[in-house]
């Protein structure tokens, strides 16, 4: 199974994006699929809209979603932000943390996080394209910047790209900066920016990762 580039002009380094993953959360019979980010062997970062009012659900560890066959970990627990409200905002505080029942494998990367936000992001999200879904990247720009949040200007984003990392490179090393969150309108997408919740994340990751200035 093949991954997909949305911005056909630039080749990602996919060996650099096996950390994000697919989140298949499962409320009653209906399942769902979002995407998430590791940043230990044993947690994860997705958006609390795709990780509230589950019943179970297990991480994929494929570059791409197939329910029956392929790698997949149970989520022994999941954390949302207290501040989320999505009856008040789709987007601010829009954050969970996913815990595994078994560590990743070591061929799966973790990622710190870095406080800086550059002019450009790199996105990787699963949502479904042509019936599928496939980790695809996608180049996105920065509109406006706020403390907890982002504005970015983004055309491709698509349900199930929710909990998406936002990477910036440093010297061939991607650190997260955010997660994708919501689309609004044609051209509008809000992520959450991670180094704003730093002592949250890390007491929910109980300390085994590293943050970056």
């Amino acid at each position: 199974m093949e991954v997909q580039n949305l911005n056909h002009t630039l080749r990602p380094n996919w060996d650099q994006f096996s950390g994000a993953l697919i989140f298949e959360a499962f409320r009653g019979d209906k399942v769902f699929t979002s995407t998430c980010v590791a940043i230990n062997s044993t947690t994860l970062i997705t958006a609390a809209h795709s990780a509230e009012n589950i019943d179970f659900a297990f991480v994929h560890l494929e570059s791409g979603y197939d329910q029956k066959a392929g790698m997949r970990l149970k989520v022994i627990k999941t954390y949302i932000h207290p501040g989320y409200d999505g009856e008040k905002s789709n987007f601010k505080h829009d954050l969970a943390i996913i815990k595994l029942a078994h560590p990743l494998p070591r061929h799966i990367r973790t990622y710190s996080i870095s406080s800086l936000v550059p002019t450009a992001l790199e996105r990787i999200g699963f949502g479904a394209r042509n019936n599928q879904n496939l980790r695809n990247w996608t180049l996105v720009k920065l509109r406006e910047r706020f403390e907890s949040y982002l504005v970015l200007e983004d055309h491709c984003s698509v349900i199930g790209d929710s909990g998406g990392p936002l990477f910036i490179q440093r010297k061939g090393i991607y650190q997260l900066v955010a997660i994708h969150s919501t689309r609004e309108g044609d051209s509008k997408t809000y992520a959450v920016r991670l180094d704003y919740y730093r002592d949250w994340i890390e007491e929910k990751a109980r300390g085994f990762f590293l943050l970056e200035a």
